[in-house]
């Protein structure tokens, strides 16, 4: 009776830890502002319907214990002036934008977390959405946190506190809060993001850094980064006309009770 328990408890736990370490294959995603995190998966977001007039659409790729990711655009609207856009985290490297822009050629997104941005021109929807699928490159010692998690909001007005009541973050983090309101741009609209630093280092080694993207179209829009957030600031007001991106970086010494973020579009 006991070896019989005893083989139960072990055929638990490993079912436990493959479960932990598992490597799914993420089913394609449709809708905006999925967060994917199988080690092999796709977007195919309006391959074949027309895309609406300034259409911002937004997912993260985040695959445990991942460092790269290898994407390959297979499907992709017909209008020069809408952009999907790769961009590449990290907690030891500057991030770094690709423009996906050829079809059936590889780009490699060398963080740990990739941001897919789909950039839609202002003027009319004329042409159709896109489909890429990627394979992300795995790294028993990638350091970044487990607890790193990903937000992207496309209400009109919400609030967040990060972390929970009485919670602290943890080392390591590499996290992102993605502001996306309708994810669409309109004409005289105002996203506005009050960040309340309840505890991080005031020596900016846990920090936030912030991101918007350009609402003037472009022919190479991509995120721009406006600077950092770091424990000496109480409270800062960000605006923008367009969508608003958060990244929190903590490194490996000191955790704290974190923020708040409050978004509002006017």
């Amino acid at each position: 009776m006991a070896s019989t328990n005893i083989i139960l408890c072990f055929t638990s736990l490993l079912l436990l830890l493959l479960q932990i370490y598992a490597d799914p294959i993420s089913p394609y995603a449709s809708n905006c502002g999925e967060i994917l995190s199988g080690e092999a998966g796709g977007i195919s977001y309006k391959p074949f319907e027309l895309s609406n007039v300034a259409e911002r659409c937004i997912w993260v790729l985040r695959v445990p214990r991942a460092t790269s990711y290898n994407v390959v655009l297979y499907n992709k609207g017909t209008s020069a002036s809408d952009k999907v856009i790769a961009t590449a985290l990290s907690q030891d490297k500057p991030e770094v934008h690709t423009l996906l822009s050829v079809v059936d050629t590889s780009y490699s997104v060398n963080g740990s977390v990739a941001v897919i941005t789909f950039y839609a021109y202002r003027g009319t929807g004329t042409s159709t959405g896109f489909s890429l699928y990627y394979d992300a490159v795995l790294n028993e010692t990638n350091p970044v946190s487990p607890y790193s998690t990903d937000y992207v909001i496309s209400a009109n007005e919400t609030e967040i506190l990060y972390p929970r009541i009485g919670g602290v973050y943890a080392n390591n983090e590499l996290s992102t809060f993605i502001f996306t309101p309708n994810f669409q741009y309109l004409l005289n609209q105002r996203v506005t993001v009050n960040v309340t630093v309840l505890g991080m280092e005031q020596n900016c080694d846990d920090l936030l850094t912030v991101y918007q993207l350009p609402a003037i179209p472009s022919s190479n829009p991509t995120w721009m980064k406006l600077g950092r957030i770091c424990g000496v600031d109480n409270q800062v007001a960000l605006s923008n006309s367009d969508v608003i991106m958060l990244v929190f970086q903590s490194d490996e010494s000191y955790v704290s009770s974190g923020f708040r973020l409050s978004c509002k579009l006017n």
